[in-house]
């Protein structure tokens, strides 16, 4: 809030490249228009063509755009894929759920680890050899997190197919998630810098109890 208490011209530029953690909405937004224009020649093409080309956008995301087009590019694999995926017919199996969270947890692991060193020889290196390496770190990144995205969707897959039911109670808690993280942070910025509150909490108690205020 105190960031914008006077007016100029940056704060336009914060709304459309969207403000703090609402970073996704211009994302999700170039996500549309690219699914718009592609469209056609998906339905053209094989569908395992078009989602190993969209992998290459992702690599592009290395190098900074506005209102959030690099954001844009990286997670537009993910979100074609939950386009594309209405299309199949998946069945899963307990076995494959559980093989797919050790082969996440095991590239997470690995990647990550992998990461921090590809990302500690960038800082030494010029410039096309950093991007060339921003790159590769990019690449792995993507890698756990299309293994990550794919389990989660074979989990929901598998709950659906249990007939596995919410209590009402659950479903209303999830009808006000979207609603707290739209919220959350101004409500925190708030809190945090222009009251005492963090006074009344411990280390470890105060996180729960300024989620439980924002909830």
């Amino acid at each position: 809030f105190n960031l914008y208490s006077q007016f100029n011209i940056s704060i336009i530029y914060d709304l459309f490249n969207g403000v703090g953690h609402l970073w996704f909405l211009p994302m999700l937004f170039w996500c549309f228009v690219i699914m718009s224009i592609i469209e056609p020649y998906i339905k053209k093409s094989n569908v395992k063509t078009c989602l190993f080309l969209s992998f290459f956008f992702a690599l592009l995301s290395v190098f900074p755009m506005v209102f959030r087009f690099d954001n844009a590019l990286y997670y537009f694999p993910f979100f074609m894929g939950g386009f594309l995926s209405w299309q199949f017919n998946i069945s899963v199996s307990r076995k494959k759920v559980i093989l797919l969270t050790f082969y996440f947890l095991a590239a997470f692991v690995i990647l990550s680890l992998f990461n921090l060193y590809i990302i500690e020889m960038a800082k030494n290196s010029n410039l096309i050899m950093k991007t060339l390496l921003l790159m590769i770190s990019v690449a792995g990144k993507f890698a756990y997190a299309t293994l990550g995205v794919y389990l989660v969707f074979c989990l929901m897959i598998f709950i659906r197919n249990s007939k596995f039911t919410l209590s009402i109670f659950w479903i209303r808690i999830s009808e006000l998630c979207f609603g707290v993280y739209l919220l959350q942070q101004f409500i925190l910025i708030f809190l945090i810098d222009n009251t005492n509150i963090y006074r009344l909490f411990n280390d470890y108690l105060f996180p729960w109890a300024i989620f439980f205020i924002t909830l």
